[in-house]
C-alpha cells in the first residue's frame, strides 16, 4: 500500500505529515530501510509512503489531497485483468502450496503490482495446516469452507484464476501473467512451503531471488524480471547495504588504480 506525492524533498515530506502524524515528528529509522517512520505509514528511500493499513492509507491520502501533495483520485475504477491456469494433475499437496505460496509472498506481490491484489487469511492458513490433504477432493472441502475474505484468487477443480488491478504497464502486466504460470509449476514440485508472510527489509534480494527459485532465472524473463522489481526497495545484487558499500568501495578503489 504506498502513495506517491509530488515532493521530492522526503525531508521536506516528512515535515508536511508531522500534523497527520499527531503533530508528533516522523522518526529517521536511517540503515538499512532510510525510512521516516509516522504511526502506521513510513516513508520510503524510493520517496513513497508505505501504510500498514487500507484505512490508513485511505485517510492519509485525504491528507495528502487537502495539502495538495497528490491529485484527487480519479472516480473510473481500474480495469481488472484475469488469468486462468489449468491445475490437471495438481492433488491436494500442490494445491495447499499454491495457496501458501500465495501467502508467503502476497506482501511482495502487492508491492511489486502496486495494488493491494492478493491476500491469504490467517484462517485459511491454519485450517489447511491442520487438515490431512491427499487428492484434490480433500483439499476443495477444507478449502471451501475457510477462502472466505481471501483476495486475487479464484479455484476449481480445472483452473485457478488469479485477478489483479490493471498496472498500466504492458510489460509489467505480461509480467504478472508470465509469474502465474511459474507459480503453478513452482507448487507442483514444492516439498514443503511455509506460508507466513515475507516482508524483507531487502525487497529486490529476497524478491528476485525468489523469482530465480521458480523458475524465472532465464534470458528470457529478464525483463519481467526488472518490471516486477522495480517497485520494491533495495539492492537485487546484495543481499544488506554493507555489501553494497563494499562492492561501491571496490569498483572506486580498482578505478584509482
Amino acid at each position: 500500500m504506498t502513495i506517491k506525492t509530488n515532493l521530492d524533498d522526503r525531508k521536506e515530506l516528512a515535515k508536511r505529515l508531522i500534523p497527520f502524524n499527531h503533530n508528533e515528528k516522523l522518526h529517521y529509522a536511517g540503515t538499512p530501510t532510510f525510512a521516516f517512520e509516522g504511526r502506521g505509514f513510513r516513508i520510503l528511500r524510493s520517496g513513497e509512503i508505505e501504510c500498514d493499513n487500507e484505512k490508513t492509507q485511505q485517510a492519509l491520502r485525504r491528507f495528502l489531497e487537502e495539502e495538495g501533495l497528490v491529485e484527487p483520485e480519479a472516480d473510473t475504477e481500474t480495469e481488472t485483468i484475469e488469468v486462468s491456469v489449468p491445475i490437471d494433475g495438481m492433488d491436494g499437496i500442490h494445491l495447499r502450496s499454491l495457496i501458501f505460496t500465495l501467502s508467503a509472498q502476497q506482501y511482495l506481490l502487492n508491492r511489486a503490482a502496486g495494488s493491494e491484489n492478493f491476500q491469504i487469511t490467517e484462517d485459511c492458513v491454519t485450517a489447511l495446516k491442520e487438515a490431512t490433504l491427499t487428492d484434490a477432493a480433500s483439499f476443495f472441502k477444507v478449502y471451501g469452507a475457510c477462502q472466505n475474505g481471501n483476495k486475487g484468487i479464484r479455484l476449481n477443480e480445472e483452473s485457478v484464476t488469479f485477478c489483479f488491478a490493471d498496472t498500466g504497464n504492458t510489460v509489467k502486466n505480461r509480467a504478472m501473467v508470465e509469474l502465474f504460470a511459474f507459480l503453478i509449476s513452482a507448487a507442483r514440485k514444492a516439498k514443503r512451503v511455509q506460508p507466513a508472510v515475507k516482508k524483507p527489509e531487502n525487497e529486490k534480494y529476497y524478491f528476485r531471488s525468489w523469482l530465480l527459485r521458480i523458475g524465472m532465472g532465464t534470458k528470457a524473463s529478464h525483463e519481467s524480471r526488472m518490471a516486477l522489481m522495480k517497485a520494491l526497495n533495495g539492492w537485487s545484487a546484495f543481499r544488506t547495504e554493507e555489501a553494497a558499500k563494499r562492492h561501491a568501495e571496490r569498483v572506486k578503489a580498482h578505478r584509482n588504480r
